[in-house]
């Protein structure tokens, strides 16, 4: 069963694995860059911030800002500016999520390495999309809120979403897996016996300035990306 935390459990600043700095992007303007090789399974971002409602989020009447949808109909506002808001998109990333607010390498990155994260692991906007030239030979081109019903997208980072995701696919899939009920209201029985037993189964720039690094704990958001266009906007 699906958990969602209480309010008050969720970091006020974001978390960035000291290992990664921002450099120079050849995908969108500035990005998460590993100083040193990062193991799978290592964590690289954990969001912190406000959490908040569908409700309560327009209310704000924020331009710019850096949010990640937790759960159905709740959100986490990353305090910003933070280095983590850098980090950019990849049809083919090397992270995805842990938990609602935690991601982690999925493979081995070397140093050197640019560390991405598929937008689709924690974004369902259905009224969402944004371009991409991730350069990946999987890149969709157009990235939207409705990939994480892709069967590629979610053979390729399964278990790995957001857990209100996981649960999203797990029940579509639950759906596919039940063949429909056949219609017997018109079946004529003879009278003699009863009627058989059924067997019927019911883009913004990144806000961090180019000589920010990141090398220890930052104290001071994801659907994906900084302010606008960034690693962790849409809701």
């Amino acid at each position: 069963m699906r958990t969602t935390r209480a309010h008050n459990d969720y970091r006020e600043t974001t978390w960035l694995n000291p290992k990664v700095e921002v450099r120079d992007s050849t995908i969108e303007g500035r990005g998460l860059f590993a100083l040193q090789d990062i193991e799978p399974g290592e964590m690289i971002i954990i969001m912190g911030g406000r959490v908040l409602t569908d409700d309560e989020f327009p209310a704000l009447r924020l331009e710019k800002y850096s949010s990640a949808a937790i759960d159905e109909g709740l959100n986490i506002l990353l305090d910003t500016p933070n280095p983590a808001e850098c980090g950019n998109h990849s049809c083919d990333a090397n992270t995805w999520m842990r938990d609602e607010v935690t991601t982690e390498a999925m493979r081995l990155i070397p140093a050197g390495g640019e560390l991405t994260i598929d937008y689709a692991t924690h974004t369902g906007t259905p009224d969402w999309s944004m371009p991409c030239n991730c350069g990946s030979t999987l890149c969709r081109h157009t990235v939207t809120g409705n990939d994480w019903r892709r069967a590629d997208v979610q053979e390729r980072y399964r278990g790995h979403f957001s857990p209100f995701l996981n649960a999203r696919i797990e029940q579509l899939r639950g759906r596919a897996a039940t063949p429909p009920m056949t219609d017997t209201s018109n079946i004529q029985h003879p009278t003699s016996s009863p009627p058989p037993i059924s067997n019927l189964r019911p883009p913004t720039p990144c806000p961090w300035p180019a000589s920010a690094s990141s090398t220890s704990r930052w104290s001071g958001p994801a659907p994906p990306a900084r302010a606008c266009s960034p690693t962790w906007a849409p809701r």
